[in-house]
């Protein structure tokens, strides 16, 4: 019997060693610590051919396992408990809780540990085939975690706007950005180079943006 109450990570290892449809072995890296803690409390042994472990459950375990499952568990909660998982556990979390996570307006430090295991869980592929990742509550209120099926949504690009530039516009009448601007081109360039400002200011002004020179711009040497 274990000498102390396994956590929710190392209860679903052992869950998956007793009863689940495939064996775990050394091809499952991301649980060698878990399968270690519970052949050290005398849960599981592992058995070692061709250089390969596999876990196996001891008696121990298979009481254990059989004692925890049989004991009432306290009603469910739609919110998930405080303490922020690794990014193996966020995943197994997720799949248990039916997709999402509910965690009601955790503190800042708290919530930091949160968005590192969901980048985390990202970045090292364990997010399932088929599933993406979203949350919502980056910064404040509550933090909700969701894992759904299907590709994450695509985030809208800019259009690829052309902006047409004059060949050839008198200084009098380019835009009095591009007319006054310090560009740091050399003379043979300064022309086109005011055409070109000149069409991006009236492109922005277009789009509502405000154009003004820099009060104060260094011109380099040509």
């Amino acid at each position: 019997m274990a000498r102390t109450k396994l956590n929710e990570r190392q209860l679903d290892v052992l869950r998956r060693v007793c009863h689940g449809e495939t064996p775990i072995t050394s091809d499952d890296s991301g649980l060698a610590a878990t399968v270690y803690a519970l052949r050290n409390r005398g849960l599981v042994t592992t058995t070692r051919t061709d250089g390969r472990w596999s876990a196996a459950p001891t008696e121990a375990g298979l009481r254990y396992l059989a004692h925890t499952d049989a004991t009432p568990a306290p009603c469910p909660s739609a919110y998930a408990p405080s303490t922020a998982p690794d990014a193996a556990e966020l995943i197994i979390r997720l799949q248990q809780s039916g997709g999402t996570l509910h965690i009601t307006n955790p503190i800042p430090d708290e919530r930091a540990r949160w968005r590192r295991a969901l980048h985390a869980a990202r970045a090292d592929h364990l997010v399932p085939d088929g599933h993406h990742l979203q949350h919502t509550g980056r910064n404040k209120g509550d933090l909700v975690i969701t894992l759904r099926p299907g590709p994450p949504p695509r985030h809208s690009t800019p259009s690829n706007e052309t902006v047409p530039v004059p060949h050839d516009l008198p200084l009098e009448r380019l835009h009095p950005a591009a007319a006054t601007a310090h560009i740091p081109a050399c003379p043979d360039c300064q022309p086109r180079t005011r055409r070109i400002l000149h069409a991006l200011c009236h492109a922005a002004e277009a789009k509502n943006y405000t154009i003004r020179n820099p009060e104060s711009v260094q011109q380099p040497a040509c």
